[in-house]
């Protein structure tokens, strides 16, 4: 099975997005992310996610505000990472309580700092696509995750 644990800010929304939508919680989502997201999830219609956002302390909020802005893919969710102390050890935990050997996967975030940077290395570099904040996910990203997950 093929993996995307799957960050939110800096990901499918960023700070200062001209084509941000706002939710009714305030919140945002880059319309054009979604699009670009959705179309790469179409493609490979096995690649499931988990969420490491913060935004997994309310899922269905999550869910809604994806849903508001067409994300077509909530389906693919199959769960959130727990709490700890670093993104990187909750990371790390849900690989070992729920994947196997075989089960590829790909971590995507903006921020690497708790997950394989220098405050927590527990998950190796070669399993991350860091996204850039200002932008969030493009072309190249989607690339690498194809790349780490060998699709």
């Amino acid at each position: 099975m093929k993996y995307i644990f799957l960050d939110i800010d800096g990901v499918l929304n960023i700070i200062s997005g001209a084509n941000n939508t706002y939710m009714k919680t305030g919140k945002h989502m880059e319309v054009d992310l979604i699009e670009l997201f959705n179309d790469f999830l179409d493609e490979y219609p096995n690649i499931k996610l988990i969420i490491s956002s913060d935004w997994r302390q309310d899922l269905p909020d999550l869910q809604e505000c994806l849903e508001d802005v067409d994300f077509k893919h909530w389906n693919k969710v199959i769960g959130a990472t727990g709490y700890s102390d670093w993104r990187g050890n909750e990371i790390q935990d849900y690989i070992n309580d729920n994947l196997t050997d075989k089960d590829q996967y790909c971590v995507l975030d903006d921020n690497m700092y708790f997950i394989c940077g220098n405050s927590c290395s527990v998950i190796d570099k070669k399993y991350c696509v860091q996204s850039n904040p200002k932008t969030g996910i493009d072309k190249l990203d989607l690339v690498n995750i194809l790349r780490i997950l060998s699709l």
